[in-house]
């Protein structure tokens, strides 16, 4: 499989590049052109040009824009590995995959990741796996039927920027949504420090049972659940969340658990609810 060694934003503007090494040692270098602009958030790509070796600025084959040979190496970059990458080695080389597949998507999807997404992470078995988030939303409300407090975090992310070679026939964009229940809680708590964990996904509380939900593609429920609020911005909450669930292409549970791991800003969504029995 192939590895990522090393990727990198430019000061041109916003060019992104990525070294990997493939089968046998031989290493490919890529770099992604940026197209002039006044902010690096409203930034745009153009050509995609590869050679071989370890250095992108050679530049040595342009690639058509939306073309067979772009759908292929995207395709190909999908499937290297970044399980020993760094976090800004992941974000840049998740963001130069991500203006690839965005211009071969065959119809618009249900649900599409921004430009520079930040990242869901499955830690499987056999290496990391990485998804855009498109969307990530809490809100905080009182149960009438129960009479219990209930934190609603909910997360869709996009398809994979990289994944292991056995997932990509399930074509997943993975959906999370966990569930703080308590007898009382007050949006005041919500500040940096607050931390809660939800040791079981399935546990009996005045009849609700189900406190989380993973989708790939089927329903599992999370295990080792941990919420932290690490940041507040007026309703927008940066929460770290993490937990466990059963392999995503092994249901039989022969494979050891994918942690999944996501650190992103949560907007409010004032009538989000819990979805699950």
């Amino acid at each position: 499989m192939r590895r990522l060694i090393n990727a990198e934003i430019w000061r041109d503007g916003g060019s992104l590049s990525a070294v990997v090494e493939a089968d046998g040692g031989r290493l490919e270098a890529f770099w992604l052109q940026v197209a002039w602009s006044k902010d690096l958030k409203d930034r745009w790509h153009e050509n995609l040009y590869v050679s071989d070796g370890s250095d992108p600025l050679q530049k040595t084959r342009q690639v058509e824009i939306r073309s067979e040979q772009e759908d292929e190496l995207m395709r190909m970059l999908i499937v290297t590995d970044v399980t020993n990458s760094d976090a800004e080695q992941r974000r840049v080389f998740a963001e130069l995959v991500q203006v690839l597949r965005a211009r071969h998507r065959p119809k618009a999807d249900w649900v599409q990741a921004p430009q520079s997404a930040d990242l869901m992470v499955l830690k499987r078995f056999n290496g990391d796996e990485l998804y855009p988030i498109a969307r990530a939303e809490w809100n905080l409300y009182e149960d009438s039927e129960y009479g219990l407090c209930n934190l609603w975090i909910s997360i869709d992310a996009d398809f994979a920027v990289s994944q292991q070679e056995d997932t990509v026939i399930l074509n997943g964009q993975p959906k999370w949504e966990v569930n703080w229940i308590a007898d009382r809680m007050a949006i005041s708590e919500l500040i940096p420090g607050f931390r809660r964990e939800i040791p079981n996904g399935y546990v009996e509380r005045r009849e609700v049972t189900r406190h989380t939900n993973f989708y790939y593609t089927s329903h599992e429920d999370t295990d080792d659940n941990i919420i932290e609020i690490v940041a507040v911005d007026g309703d927008r909450l940066k929460i770290r969340l993490q937990g466990t669930t059963i392999d995503v292409n092994h249901y039989d549970d022969s494979k050891p658990r994918t942690k999944i791991a996501v650190e992103t800003w949560f907007t409010h969504h004032p009538e989000g609810r819990k979805t699950i029995a």
